[in-house]
């Protein structure tokens, strides 16, 4: 199963993002969509390097989000 993380703050990346990026949840992180990912991408606890971030789903191709 693929999953769309929407949100990448405290919740996002520090407990349930970290979990989807390592396969713990049995699925795979397919990208995050957050309009600050700038902003937490920044932040030194960001874990989620590697995963496609997209400001809004608009921006999300049609691949992922029809898989």
């Amino acid at each position: 199963m693929r999953v769309l993380l929407v949100g990448a703050g405290r919740y996002g990346n520090d407990l349930v993002g970290r979990k989807y990026a390592s396969g713990e949840l049995g699925a795979k992180l397919a990208g995050i969509v957050d309009p600050r990912i700038d902003q937490i991408k920044k932040e030194a606890n960001y874990c989620l390097n590697g995963i496609p971030a997209y400001h809004s789903l608009e921006e999300v191709p049609q691949k992922i989000l029809n898989s």
